[in-house]
């Protein structure tokens, strides 16, 4: 599991009849915020652990506070404002450089990155023929 808390098993479990047995983790004090199941009949479970929303003070996707629900993955377009460090170099030249990208996520496509121009180094870009729609 890749996750950037600490997980303290608490010694619990809980069954579910779809999911199996769980594995219960304190996160940061709050009991059970972060059942697993390492022994599910669901192979895509295994490996992984689900946080309770209710656990947490917020939730953020990005920079946006998440107030209802996560976004669903599989049917989403959505344009987030994020303060993620991306850097873009070409030959070992840096053309970009922001801390303040907005960020496309489509679904079925990886996600992309629009810079603020005052983060580009214009001079060093050519035009071209070519328009977007």
């Amino acid at each position: 599991m890749d996750v950037a808390v600490e997980l303290e098993p608490n010694g619990r479990g809980a069954h579910s009849p779809s999911r199996g047995e769980a594995v219960l983790y304190d996160v940061e004090g709050v009991a059970g915020a972060a059942p697993a199941y390492p022994d599910s009949l669901i192979e895509e479970l295994r490996g992984h652990v689900r946080f309770e929303w209710k656990a947490a003070d917020a939730w953020f996707e990005e920079d946006e506070e998440v107030y209802v629900h996560a976004h669903d993955p599989y049917t989403r377009v959505d344009v987030l404002p994020s303060s993620r460090h991306v850097r873009v170099e070409v030959g070992g030249v840096t053309v970009a450089d922001s801390h303040s990208p907005r960020i496309l996520f489509e679904t079925g496509l990886p996600p992309r990155y629009y810079l603020p121009k005052t983060d580009i180094r214009l001079d060093l870009l050519t035009s071209a023929d070519t328009r977007c729609p």
